[in-house]
């Protein structure tokens, strides 16, 4: 259930604010529901974002929504609760490392953050994405810029305004919005 993309191609992560939202998911395969920022490159990547349902980490299931970061799928920590609320969450490369932040606000207390070996180091094409593990889960994202866009993270280091998007949503889902604001949901 793909949100919209930066039209950018050579960037090395993503930030802005997500809204977290609680809603029932199913206690069964695994299930889940997640709003995320993702910085893709080739078949590999960067995820930071929220979810709710089956916590790998833990092996439990979460009904109210908590940070999580992944390498695209691979290797997922998951981080505290962060109820409902609208944070700032950001995940770049440094080097081969993933960096990520979930912060109160941009520049505010960070909620949670951490690293790890990334094994690539970019640069990706940057998505804001809602995803679930079956078709008929319920999703719900909500994505807010920081500058007023969404912002990536460049090759020179430096944080830039997305300058367009492009829309995609699976059946049974929505995506709308522009580079200041997007919305996904559905079920």
């Amino acid at each position: 259930m793909r949100g919209r993309r930066s039209s950018n191609l050579s960037v090395y992560g993503v930030r802005g604010y997500i809204k977290s939202t609680t809603f029932s998911v199913p206690q069964t395969n695994h299930n889940f529901s997640d709003a995320a920022f993702h910085a893709i490159e080739g078949g590999t990547g960067l995820e930071v974002g929220w979810f709710i349902g089956w916590a790998p980490e833990w092996g439990v299931y979460w009904s109210s929504p908590h940070a999580y970061s992944t390498l695209n799928d691979a290797d997922e920590s998951d981080g505290p609760s962060v109820g409902n609320a609208t944070d700032f969450y950001s995940t770049y490369w440094s080097g081969s490392t993933q960096i990520w932040n979930v912060r109160t606000t941009n520049g505010g207390t960070i909620l949670w953050s951490g690293s790890k070996f990334a094994g690539t180091s970019g640069p990706g094409q940057i998505a804001a994405t809602g995803e679930v593990n079956d078709n008929s889960l319920h999703m719900a994202g909500e994505f807010d810029g920081a500058a007023p866009e969404l912002q990536f993270f460049s090759g020179d280091g430096a944080w830039n305004k997305w300058q367009g998007v492009s829309l995609c949503a699976d059946t049974n889902f929505f995506a709308f919005g522009d580079a200041t604001s997007i919305t996904v949901g559905g079920n």
